[in-house]
């Protein structure tokens, strides 16, 4: 089951720290999984410094942005609607 699934309803009751624990302890979990796996498979793993601080910090960054939105740190745009409608 999706770790957002599992959040959502932690989230929706209030419980927003616990919500979100969910969810960044999944996503947490799923990377060094793979990570994990891959390195046990190939028994190497390279991974480029240029791609790691990219991609991570553009993780990070969307990661901020979600926290500040679910804990109501910050609203969202105008005319911006979850449902698209």
């Amino acid at each position: 089951m999706s770790a957002g699934l599992l959040g959502a309803p932690a989230i929706e009751r209030g419980r927003t720290g616990v919500g979100l624990g969910v969810v960044f302890g999944s996503n947490i979990f799923n990377i060094a999984a793979l990570l994990g796996l891959s390195s046990v498979v190939a028994r190497k793993v390279r991974i480029r410094r240029r791609a790691l601080v990219v991609q991570g910090g553009a993780a990070m960054f969307a990661t901020v942005v979600v926290s500040a939105l679910v804990l109501e740190w910050v609203q969202p745009a105008s005319g911006a609607s979850p449902t698209g409608v």
